[in-house]
């Protein structure tokens, strides 16, 4: 009897240092893989939603404008462009940047 206890104590420190030794070597690349798994997931619900705003936009623009293919180009531009603002590095000239880019922002769209 006493030895079926020695022998499962034993299996039980075995399982305890295999886990340990598992996790100090695989430890990083676990939460790694967690953490890709829950940005996955996240990016899968944020294109969802984008999908869905996008329809809704060209449903609700189709209403007011009749040619789907030139309103769903347009949306299309408009959804995929973005300014980026000049930093702020010297005061005198920033306005003049800045106008700039939103002159051409407003070209684009």
């Amino acid at each position: 009897m006493a030895l079926i206890g020695t022998d499962l104590n034993s299996i039980i420190q075995l399982a305890y240092f295999g886990s340990f030794f598992i996790l100090f070597f695989y430890g990083q690349r676990i939460q790694i893989s967690m953490m890709l798994v829950g940005v996955k997931r996240n990016l899968g619900k944020l294109e969802k939603l984008r999908a869905a705003a996008h329809t809704s936009v060209l449903n609700s623009a189709l209403k007011f404008k009749g040619d789907q293919k030139m309103v769903e180009s347009r949306i299309n531009r408009l959804t995929g462009s973005f300014a980026i603002q000049p930093v702020n590095m010297d005061p005198a000239g920033i306005v003049g940047k800045l106008e700039h880019v939103l002159d051409t922002y407003d070209e684009n769209l």
